[in-house]
């Protein structure tokens, strides 16, 4: 009988024998994090739709650390259950755990493939695992002897499913150690395998990942995974854009569908998603009422909650998580929080309300013209693609062929982009292409009579074509007729 992850060490700690305070759950979850690879939770809080569970600041302090330090400084990786409360209205959107963008929500699967019976749907579900069904149908065989002498075959809930995810994550980190956490959850979402295709729930975001509320990215695949893992290069740095409505003051209109929406516009350069955070903050006499969604600019939908019958007050300032935006870009146009009463009786008001987007900057100008230009490994060698270098050896340094639209890779004169003198002028002309479109780019035209001081011409725009401006500088006549010019790039920023 062998596990996910045959080879593994195992560290237990011992958490749930007895009431824990945030400190207690701080502790476990920051605890020797440079020796566990992986920290699998099998638990969570109460699944019984009504508990609302959002964690204190050690906790989150606890989790940004451990992805921060753990393993050398490529984070930790937290596999968290999703739930196992579906059937009383519990939904893993509830659950504070799972909502941490350092945390990998997990949910059940059957034997026939589909969604288990408890499993708990979420926009913060990222994969599934093979786990238990009803009572007598197939379970998970695990390494654990009965009394008998026989190994357990019953092992099931989100907690047989998430040590499935957990041990898969080890043969990644076997194949590549290098792997940061971002890049372990990518991998997984990538490599999932749709299942229970006929669902009408499964969407294909803008990105082209497949996402299911029940079932995040779908069911974990170990081999697919690990091919993937094995030619992986890294994530980018993480950044983030934010923005937040205060005093909206919106009334939600009582068991209406159309409900109340704001609108949020994101600042700065474009964002590659990877994770989202919504949280709102809403007075409502009975909050098992609303159904709280959130739209992308590119219409790709996460429900954070659904009617359900949960009899207690208010969103406090509640912060859910979705990963169904995964590789969208942020700030393409509005996205959209929406709140709606679906049962009559009760009235509410959506106080504030604001989103927090994270992933990877999108590369533009010369950043990007060497990802298109060079393989990920020259990428990696600045002798190829440092600004100054020039790997095809035709005199024209990096910098400047992608300025002059040129191909570092195969020598060329560029000769329709060089800086030339206009041929008949009456007075020295001369005249240089640029790209309007290449935003990063100075092009500065500069003369000296001695090769030692050197004055800043001014040009003017002589005729465009597209993005493509010649600009034109003329020297005026002087008493030394000996004239030298040169034309300076450099990057803006």
């Amino acid at each position: 009988m062998s596990g996910a992850a045959p080879r593994s060490q195992l560290v237990g700690l011992k958490l749930l024998t007895a009431d824990t305070t945030p400190a207690d759950d701080a502790a476990a979850i920051g605890w020797r994090t440079d020796v566990i690879d992986i920290s699998n939770n099998s638990w969570g809080e109460e699944d019984d739709g009504q508990t609302l569970f959002r964690p204190d600041d050690l906790l989150d302090s606890a989790f940004e650390a451990g992805v921060e330090n753990g393993r050398g400084g490529k984070g930790t990786i937290y596999v968290w259950s999703a739930g196992n409360g579906r059937d009383v209205g519990d939904y893993a959107n509830y659950d504070g755990f799972v909502n941490r963008p350092e945390t990998i929500g997990v949910g059940s699967i059957n034997f026939q493939g589909r969604q288990s019976w408890y499993s708990e749907s979420g926009a913060n579900v990222l994969i599934s695992a093979p786990s238990d069904a009803d009572d007598g149908e197939p379970g998970i065989t695990t390494t654990t002897l009965t009394s008998n002498g026989s190994y357990t075959d019953s092992f099931g809930g989100t907690s047989s499913a998430a040590p499935l995810v957990s041990g898969v994550i080890a043969l990644l980190l076997e194949s590549k150690p290098a792997l940061g956490w971002r890049d372990v959850q990518e991998i997984l979402i990538r490599s999932a395998r749709k299942v229970d295709s006929a669902n009408t729930g499964w969407i294909t975001n803008a990105a082209g990942f497949h996402f299911h509320h029940s079932y995040g990215a779908g069911m974990v695949d170990a081999a697919a995974a690990v091919a993937l893992a094995e030619s992986w290069n890294s994530l980018a740095t993480r950044e983030s854009r934010e923005v937040a409505l205060g005093a909206i003051n919106a009334g939600i209109p009582d068991g209406a569908s159309t409900g109340v929406s704001r609108s949020f516009d994101l600042d700065g350069d474009e964002l590659r998603v990877e994770h989202v955070l919504c949280a709102v903050d809403i007075d409502h006499v009975y909050r098992g009422d609303l159904v709280i969604t959130l739209t992308s600019p590119s219409g790709t939908v996460s429900q954070f909650s659904e009617v359900h019958g949960d009899d207690n007050e208010d969103y406090e300032n509640y912060t859910f998580l979705s990963v169904r935006h995964w590789g969208e870009m942020a700030t393409t146009g509005p996205w959209i929080v929406k709140v709606s009463d679906g049962e009559a009786g009760d009235s509410g008001v959506l106080r504030s309300a604001s989103i927090k987007v994270f992933g990877t900057a999108i590369a533009s100008g010369y950043d990007a013209w060497v990802g298109n230009s060079f393989s990920a490994s020259e990428q990696r060698n600045l002798s190829i693609v440092a600004r100054g270098a020039d790997p095809d050896r035709d005199g024209w340094k990096n910098l400047m062929e992608y300025a002059m639209g040129g191909n570092p890779r195969v020598p060329d004169g560029l000769t329709p982009n060089n800086l030339v003198p206009v041929a008949g002028a009456s007075v020295p002309t001369f005249r240089f292409i640029a790209d309007a479109a290449k935003h990063d780019l100075t092009y500065k035209l500069m003369h000296s009579t001695d090769l030692d001081e050197w004055s800043v011409l001014t040009p003017i725009v002589f005729e465009t074509n597209g993005t493509l401006e010649t600009r034109e500088a003329v020297l005026l006549p002087g008493k030394d007729r000996r004239s030298f010019v040169q034309l300076e790039v450099s990057r803006a920023n």
